[in-house]
């Protein structure tokens, strides 16, 4: 995140962060997530909040919730919001994951439509994406959403003042910013790079 590392030592390790930690203010040694998640297998971390999907207990997000980023729940700790979590990632005040069943949801700001497209100004409740076929993974700059699909092209929506989703002009909906075979993502506050075989 901007102000915020976090790693898991093992798999039976909790979640550590350290830096400007939600709920616990600046650390500057690794200090655990207040979250009851078991079986973690991912932790997405935007500007002030952070979010961690496991096999037993779903998504679970904590921090600042301004714009809703921490999906449904109290304003400092958001309640379970998928049960069969896939993928989770993180922008600069918006969440996104790829469900089970393949189907994408995000959360949070949507001032540059990173969450859906048109709609209110931010989200607490997830908002499906419409998208040509299931979702493999996502990955969330600092004000746009990416998805790659089970086809292995990617889909991208949202800030695209910097050109960083291979488009012209703004992209409210999602459109194809990559053709497969897309192997591999990578996001940053204004650019996006990719891998393809």
């Amino acid at each position: 995140g901007d102000d915020l590392t976090c790693t898991r030592v093992s798999s039976t390790s909790p979640i550590e962060c350290w830096g400007d930690i939600p709920l616990a203010g600046g650390s500057p040694t690794p200090t655990a997530l207040p979250l009851q998640v078991s079986s973690a297998v991912g932790v997405a971390v935007g500007t002030m909040h952070a979010c961690v999907s496991s096999l037993s207990n779903g998504v679970s997000c904590l921090g600042d919730n301004a714009a809703g980023q921490l999906g449904p729940g109290s304003t400092t700790m958001g309640g379970v919001i998928e049960s069969n979590p896939r993928s989770i990632c993180a922008g600069e005040f918006h969440t996104c994951l790829a469900r089970g069943d393949g189907g994408v949801d995000c959360w949070g700001n949507n001032n540059l439509n990173q969450v859906q497209p048109g709609g209110t100004p931010s989200y607490s409740q997830p908002q499906h994406v419409a998208l040509p076929s299931a979702a493999v993974e996502v990955k969330c700059g600092r004000n746009y959403s990416c998805a790659k699909l089970a086809t292995n092209d990617l889909w991208c929506w949202g800030d695209n003042l910097r050109g960083q989703l291979a488009a012209p002009g703004a992209v409210p909906s999602p459109v194809q910013t990559a053709a497969a075979p897309v192997t591999a993502v990578g996001t940053g506050d204004q650019h996006l790079c990719f891998v393809r075989s």
